[in-house]
């Protein structure tokens, strides 16, 4: 999860009183106005920032596909060229906010005003330009070739913005200046996700730690909104996934299959990910700063390299944000994948997110979770069909099982996961999803005890 660790947000979330605050009809009206420019702003900004990511991964694709004379010189050249841009730029003492994902540092300027005595602390330092400068970081991140999520960056962008209008109208109590924060956040997730109430519990469970504070929870339900309506009306998005639908009824098999699948799917993407996580950290921390991006990028230039030349993997799969190859495997049918197939997606996307991540890209896991979590879901499936272990003939149910499990498995937003599948995929989805968060929760916090007892 991002941020501070669970108990120091508990210890600054204790003392928060916002609930009580008696607003009156001015400042009630004050806020929503501000609410919506924040909305309006945060949503703009993220759209710069995920379109320009989006068209420069489909011209790195089509680089690689077209089989050009030149495309490995090319990919390699553009991949370098942004790693050793930001290399330079966070030597920069007004830069050091846009290295790595963001979500601490932002998240610690949210918490530090529960010390504070009034909003001033927090125009001490960069605001929107903070946003700016970590739209500007992503794009020469997952724009250039690497690999991760938008969620994590969108959280300094969506607080720095609602920070930005606080400083502007001269906010100077901090329960009004953390809801504005949220509202900012909120607004960004869901530019991204499409999906208000995922974006609003999203937003609790990372900054409240699952505690839910109604007060900026409202104004942050009503930017998430303004966000989707400007998605919808605006930028005209389609939606994350098309998919099959599911009757809201389940068999005692199904749940079954969906309290085995949970299970195996927290040992790859929770397990797993985390300690391939650690260990890149590692490998890593020796190397001097600044050249930590560049070497990363060689690495993942012929990891990218062999998986298409020698996998025939789909470049899609491997490097950029990676939703669209959720949306494929969603419709796809999982039997004609071969075992090969899915064990390198798994593993190749493992191992170039955290290299990107691990080097200080700016990226968030939360799309790599899901990614994560649903080819481990498809993998279950192509398994228990070969062998005759299920009674479904589609894959679907397996892989929104492992989309769920894998957001509990690694970034710890049960509500999140429960959410964001009803949301995406639909109210029939809605009971496998609550199973498997219920008992890949359960599971890992079984083994997160057994190593804290080692």
């Amino acid at each position: 999860m991002a941020g501070p660790s669970r108990d120091k947000k508990l210890s600054y979330i204790q003392h928060d009183h916002s609930d009580k605050v008696d607003h009156g009809h001015m400042e009630i009206f004050k806020l929503l106005i501000l609410t919506f420019f924040i909305a309006v702003i945060a949503w703009a900004l993220t759209v710069v920032m995920r379109s320009s990511i989006e068209h420069a991964s489909e011209f790195l694709i089509e680089q690689i596909t077209a089989g050009a004379e030149y495309q490995w010189i090319i990919f390699v050249s553009v991949i370098l060229t942004g790693a050793i841009i930001r290399a330079l730029l966070i030597t920069l003492s007004n830069w050091d906010d846009a290295y790595g994902d963001g979500a601490t540092q932002s998240m610690q300027k949210f918490y530090s005003s529960y010390n504070e005595e009034d909003a001033t602390y927090r125009y001490k330092s960069a605001t929107f330009t903070q946003s700016v400068r970590r739209v500007v970081m992503t794009f020469l991140t997952l724009g250039t070739g690497g690999s991760g999520g938008l969620e994590g960056p969108a959280i300094p962008v969506g607080e720095g913005i609602g920070a930005a209008f606080a400083k502007m109208f001269k906010v100077n109590d901090n329960d009004t200046l953390r809801v504005l924060q949220v509202a900012g956040i909120s607004a960004c997730v869901c530019t991204l996700l499409q999906s208000p109430l995922t974006s609003v519990i999203f937003a609790s469970e990372v900054v409240f730690c699952g505690r839910f504070i109604y007060h900026p929870m409202m104004f942050g339900l009503l930017s998430s909104l303004v966000a989707y309506f400007l998605n919808n009306h605006i930028s005209q998005l389609e939606p994350l996934y098309y998919h099959p639908t599911h009757d809201a009824v389940y068999t005692l098999m199904e749940y079954a299959e969906i309290s085995v699948v949970a299970i195996l799917v927290s040992i790859p993407t929770g397990i797993g990910l985390r300690s391939l996580l650690n260990l890149f950290k590692k490998i890593f921390m020796p190397i001097p700063l600044v050249m930590r991006s560049p070497v990363a990028a060689l690495l993942i230039s012929g990891i990218v390299w062999a998986s298409i030349t020698y996998l025939s993997l789909p470049p899609e799969s491997v490097i950029g944000v990676g939703e669209k190859m959720v949306g494929v495997i969603v419709n796809s049918d999982v039997v004609d994948y071969s075992f090969q197939t899915l064990i390198a997606i798994i593993l190749i996307k493992s191992i170039v997110t955290c290299l990107t991540l691990m080097s200080g890209g700016s990226a968030g896991l939360l799309i790599p979770a899901t990614f994560l979590g649903a080819f481990c879901g498809a993998l279950a499936f192509k398994v228990a069909f070969i062998f005759n272990l299920t009674t479904l003939d589609s894959s679907i149910l397996y892989i929104v099982t492992g989309l769920a499990s894998s957001l509990v498995a690694v970034i710890e937003i049960p509500l999140t996961a429960i959410v964001l599948v009803i949301e995406i995929f639909g109210r029939g989805y809605g009971p496998s999803a609550i199973l498997a968060v219920c008992v890949c929760n359960f599971f890992i916090n079984q083994v997160k005890k057994r190593q804290a007892l080692k």
